[in-house]
């Protein structure tokens, strides 16, 4: 009966190409995560382009000899891994998440490898082999009785991919884009619904949007383009221009003293924090700490930590996004400040491969200390006391309330804990306990640091690399460059009293911008102004007080923009 099934179905040829349709489109179902992301017109033209880019791309595969096979499995587990990621955490791919992923550590890894993620693979795999085998056995052996009608099936098969591969550039290319009533009915017509939102047409002179189109038609075949594209900027050689070459004054004394000290914090979104009004009390001692100055409106340049600490090291923006020139230590060096960095339980990212020669190579000393929050804490706080120097800038990175939100039990306030249960709830509950938590244990951190510093003349500045998505339009973790949940971060200066005795005009500008819009690039011209510091090198934007973002408007989402759009 089994074998009468399978030739009956092998000698049919229309059973035989339905089965293949069915196996086909059973693929492009699980492995491109927008194929169902349309209605009307648009889905029956997404669904019957990638059945037609797949199916090409199987039936070359399968009958390439012997590297068919891997080649066949190997895509299959980068679309799978493509699929999980959206699926699971609602991302594409980008340059953001491709430098994250080569930055990414072993401790940070490891909370992705999960009993889930493990068997999703296993599965995927299983279901790649399976899908070109089943295939290869259906597609009729005349095809291939000679060399010659081997060569013509390749030709025709590699042609139908590569033409059908292009065809969506060459069709969204040649239309008439100035014509204003075209995008309306493109995109309720042809577009997914995944694009729907994007302000194509609201900003002058922005270049026709086709690509959008294309990469959607192509999922998750046009990743390819950004992976290769991305890995390209991973690895590209970047030259720089020392800062410290361009003339610079201090104003500071000889024998001045001045600690300067930034904490960039882990994915801490601004409206999870205490000070910002956030209904829990996440900040419960920052809170009773005199002399802090909250920065409501602070917006980071990305989605993730490498191209945070990129704008924040070097003052880039989104309107010049090219790293051309080193960190502002050079410059602080020169005016003998030491210059150190301590990572708390977490990536030392002044050494990632972009970011050593920016600031690495210049840091008077670097180290990543362990343990917990208490120990931690005070080990970095005798660092920074017992150093004689007394001009010093110091970088602390705070690795608390990195995915997946671990953290000391103690820290626990808000029950039940995902961490500690392993379960949520439909209202994520758990998870939310667990992120606020991780808030609360950098509450504890900063505290211990300002506390150990508050007799010294000190002003510390907070600023979270990125914020968070805790399932908002089914959307986690981090790597969104446009997510306005990811770039509307946590910010705070606290200035000793020492401090604020010296230099009281500086606490009342504080006060007089705490409520006003800051992004990342801004750092570069505060910091040297906070440490007195004037020099000729070119700057993208200029230092909290004097530039106002809403004159740089492409550096924040549209979201954003239009929020503050009436502000100016």
């Amino acid at each position: 009966m089994h074998h009468y099934l399978i030739n009956y179905i092998k000698n049919n040829n229309i059973i035989r190409i339905a089965a293949i349709l069915i196996l086909i489109y059973l693929y492009c179902s699980v492995f491109n995560p927008f194929f169902y992301n349309a209605k009307g017109y648009a889905l029956f033209c997404m669904q019957a382009y990638n059945l037609a880019l797949n199916a090409a791309f199987i039936c070359l595969c399968i009958k390439i000899r012997y590297v068919g096979l891997p080649i066949f499995i190997a895509t299959g587990i980068y679309f799978g891994l493509l699929s999980y990621i959206h699926r699971e955490f609602g991302y594409s791919l980008s340059n953001e998440l491709i430098f994250a992923t080569f930055e990414t550590t072993t401790e940070e890894s490891s909370a992705f490898i999960t009993v889930y993620s493990v068997l999703f693979f296993i599965l995927y795999i299983i279901f790649t082999i399976f899908v070109f085998y089943s295939v290869r056995f259906l597609i009729p052996n005349h095809f291939f009785k000679t060399r010659k009608h081997k060569l013509f099936y390749y030709a025709i098969t590699a042609a139908t991919y590569v033409g059908l591969y292009f065809l969506p550039s060459i069709i969204f290319h040649k239309l008439p884009w100035e014509d204003k009533t075209i995008p309306d009915k493109i995109v309720r017509e042809l577009s997914a619904e995944h694009y729907k939102w994007m302000p194509f047409f609201d900003v002058p002179n922005q270049r026709a949007p086709y690509e959008a189109f294309t990469r959607t038609y192509r999922t998750p075949h046009g990743e390819f383009s950004i992976l290769i594209s991305g890995i390209k900027d991973y690895f590209e050689e970047i030259n720089l221009v020392n800062t410290a070459s361009y003339p610079s004054t201090c104003e500071l004394q000889k024998d001045d003293e001045l600690i300067v000290i930034l904490v960039i914090g882990e994915s801490v979104r601004a409206d999870h924090m205490g000070l910002n009004g956030y209904h829990r009390n996440t900040t419960p001692k920052l809170k009773n700490t005199p002399g802090i100055i909250p920065l409501t409106r602070m917006y980071s340049y990305g989605g993730s930590t490498e191209f945070s600490f990129r704008s924040i090291m070097t003052g880039l923006t989104r309107e010049n996004e090219q790293i051309s020139r080193t960190s502002f230590v050079p410059i602080l060096q020169l005016h003998h400040f030491h210059c150190s960095y301590y990572a708390e339980n977490a990536a030392n990212m002044c050494n990632s491969r972009h970011m050593k020669p920016v600031i690495g190579n210049f840091l008077n000393e670097g180290e990543i200390v362990k343990g917990t929050i208490v120990k931690t804490a005070g080990a970095i706080s005798d660092k920074i006391l017992n150093n004689k120097e007394r001009r010093k800038f110091v970088i602390i990175q705070n690795g608390i309330g990195h995915y997946p939100y671990a953290h000391e039990k103690k820290y626990s306030i808000f029950s039940p804990s995902k961490h500690h249960t392993k379960k949520d709830d439909a209202q994520r509950t758990g998870l939310l306990n667990d992120y606020d938590n991780c808030i609360v244990a950098a509450d504890d951190f900063l505290h211990a640091i300002i506390t150990a510093v508050k007799d010294k003349k000190t002003i510390l500045l907070y600023c979270s690399d990125h914020g968070e998505l805790l399932g908002e339009d089914n959307k986690w973790n981090h790597g969104d460059p446009q997510n306005p949940y990811l770039r509307h971060v946590a910010a705070f200066v606290w200035m000793s009293d020492s401090y604020k005795a010296q230099y009281p005009q500086i606490a009342q500008e504080f006060l007089k911008i705490k409520d006003k819009p800051l992004v990342h690039g801004q750092f570069y011209a505060t910091i040297l102004k906070l440490c007195g510091i004037k020099t000729t090198a070119p700057l993208n934007i200029g230092d909290f007080f004097e530039d106002d973002i809403r004159n740089h408007e492409n550096n924040l989402p549209q979201q954003i923009r239009d929020s503050i759009e009436n502000e100016k």
